[in-house]
């Protein structure tokens, strides 16, 4: 929407909003758990979701996407980072910033 491809989230084409407001069966989907969590009948869950689709994003969710997806870095949890990097092989988060620390050695006694 912020790209002006869609006034609406359900109107982009590769949205899943219309799936999960129950006005199509996507069989490509698979509910998330957390989808489960925010009601215990379809008619709540499309509630709540629809609820979730008005209140949009907050400034820090907003800005916290743009920077992840700009500098390749994935966001979530650091349990959920820290499994993409044993998955992957790869670092998934920003290191330390600056200089490595220098390692001191200490002399022979």
């Amino acid at each position: 929407m912020r790209a002006g491809l869609a006034r609406e989230s359900h109107e982009y084409a590769w949205s899943s909003a219309r799936h999960h407001l129950g006005w199509v069966v996507d069989p490509l989907l698979t509910e998330h758990p957390l989808y489960w969590a925010i009601g215990n009948t379809p008619f709540e869950r499309e509630a709540a979701h629809r609820q979730l689709l008005e209140q949009g994003l907050t400034v820090e969710q907003t800005r916290a996407i743009a920077d992840a997806t700009s500098k390749g870095w994935a966001l979530g949890s650091d349990g959920f980072a820290a499994m993409l990097e044993e998955c992957t092989l790869r670092r998934v988060r920003p290191g330390r910033r600056g200089r490595p620390r220098k390692l001191v050695h200490q002399a022979a006694k």
